[in-house]
């Protein structure tokens, strides 16, 4: 069995690699973050062009659980929730417009979950509160991917940009802070 320290170390050389590959090549890196009353989800995307119009895009996202007891029903054990892994996305990116220092771009592709998804169940007046449920099926034992598309737009000006991303699996905004080393 392959222990995990030999894991974290190959794929530390893969990643160093691949950044002093790519590092004169055109690389966008950006920070993502999306959240709600239960869930932090920060995050890092990468787009890589290959050409001067097209590219590809991949992320990953984490998730940090505001953990509320009492607004909780059919929930797992805490330890279930808080992992690296909450979300990714792999898709295209490109170049609608470029005119000097200014640019705008934009991203399409696949965004799977693999992660709790809590929906309101019921307002409590009184304690000013909601009752959440987690519909995913993510209890332990039934784990499964929560699959739809991923799109967005971003400007670049100079070699900053700023974007807006939805996906159509969970309908959820994503605000996007980056910098372009093009």
């Amino acid at each position: 069995m392959i222990s995990k320290m030999k894991i974290i170390k190959f794929l530390l050389l893969i990643v160093i690699c691949v950044i002093q590959q790519t590092s004169a090549q055109k690389v966008n890196v950006m920070v993502t973050y999306a959240y709600s009353d239960l869930i932090y989800s920060p995050g890092l995307e990468v787009n890589y062009f290959f050409n001067d119009k097209l590219g590809v895009e991949l992320g990953l996202s984490s998730l940090f659980f505001n953990y509320k007891p009492n607004q909780m029903v059919n929930q797992a054990p805490i330890n279930e929730y808080n992992t690296f892994f909450y979300n990714g996305n792999l898709g295209l990116c490109g170049f609608l417009f470029n005119y000097k220092k200014l640019k705008i771009g934009w991203t399409t592709g696949l965004k799977f979950y693999y992660s709790p998804e809590f929906i309101s169940l019921h307002y409590y007046e009184q304690g000013d509160y909601y009752i959440y449920f987690d519909s995913s099926g993510t209890d332990g034992l039934n784990k499964k991917f929560d699959i739809g598309l991923d799109m967005g737009i971003l400007l670049y000006i100079k070699k900053f940009l700023l974007g807006l991303k939805y996906d159509t699996a969970r309908a959820q905004t994503r605000y996007v802070l980056g910098v372009s080393f093009n």
